[in-house]
């Protein structure tokens, strides 16, 4: 990823200006992946007469979003090539010289990441307002009727499309006019913002610091997929204990979600000091 250009010899209004041209330009592929899903579900309610947002949402909810990932990676696909480039240079997503070790270690290190944090959220008293927030955040992921889809998009497609968009275009336009750390906590609080409820905006803002600086690291948001996905794939799992039961217990509930959350702790912990060290061996 480019470092940024001196900025020596500026105004600080000339260096203002130039930060929010370069934020402004970042933000492009951001509104095609927040707009396309929307306004395929408008289409499909202009075609399915009689049913209003919410109801389409519920009915097929998994399907427009689906559907959007997939035509906003199209739109950008093609945008690239008009440019005479290709997607996965604009954005560092590189396949070759790739470790696979490194890139199963940082899907460990997510995995547990995502435990620990589901463990804390159950054990910790937040106020109610909070949590309702965050329930009803999560419970979006069984919107619609298609559960398949469901689990496609949380676990594979969005957390490809969201490096894509945010590691990728955002950070790698932001890193062109911004140091490194300032463009840094610049993504990751836009990308903490997309995620509606509060107590999930705090934990996306943290994700997004350590998606940022694994993708500068690598120069490879190959990395960073890796490690969003670890976080998505407990998506699967925790549905499966949910539906289970087995949280509801009075005895065993509890002592259920701490094991969750310690052995998330000690999952991201390990495999994320085997990861570091085997960067430093390459």
């Amino acid at each position: 990823m480019k470092k940024p250009e001196e900025a020596s010899g500026l105004t600080w209004q000339q260096q203002v200006w130039q930060g929010l041209t370069t934020l402004g330009g970042s933000l492009g592929a951001l509104a095609l992946y927040l707009v396309i899903p929307a306004l395929l579900m408008c289409v499909g309610m202009i075609f399915q007469k009689g049913r209003d947002g919410a109801s389409m949402a519920d009915l097929s909810g998994n399907f427009y979003y689906t559907l959007g990932i997939l035509t906003t990676f199209w739109i950008l696909w093609r945008r690239s090539k008009k440019r005479g480039s290709i997607l996965w240079e604009e954005t560092t997503l590189f396949f070759r010289e790739r470790s696979d070790r490194r890139l199963l270690l940082l899907f460990g290190t997510g995995f547990g990441c995502s435990l620990l944090f589901s463990g804390i959220l159950t054990l910790v008293p937040f106020p109610a307002v909070l949590m309702d927030g965050y329930v009803s955040a999560a419970d979006g992921v069984e919107a619609g009727t298609d559960l398949f889809l469901a689990f496609l998009s949380t676990m594979a497609l969005a957390p490809v499309m969201e490096e894509i968009v945010f590691r990728g275009y955002m950070l790698g336009g932001l890193l062109k006019g911004f140091e490194e750390q300032r463009a840094i906590l610049i993504s990751a609080g836009i990308f903490a913002l997309c995620h509606i409820s509060f107590l999930w905006m705090i934990y996306a803002f943290l994700m997004g610091i350590f998606l940022a600086r694994v993708s500068v690291r690598e120069d490879n948001i190959l990395y960073s997929v890796a490690l969003h996905m670890g976080f998505n794939a407990t998506v699967l799992p925790l549905w499966v204990l949910n539906r289970s039961g087995i949280f509801e217990s009075a005895w065993v509930g509890p002592a259920c979600k701490l094991a969750v959350g310690l052995g998330g702790y000690l999952l991201a912990s390990r495999l994320y000091g085997r990861y570091r060290k085997e960067e430093l061996c390459d």
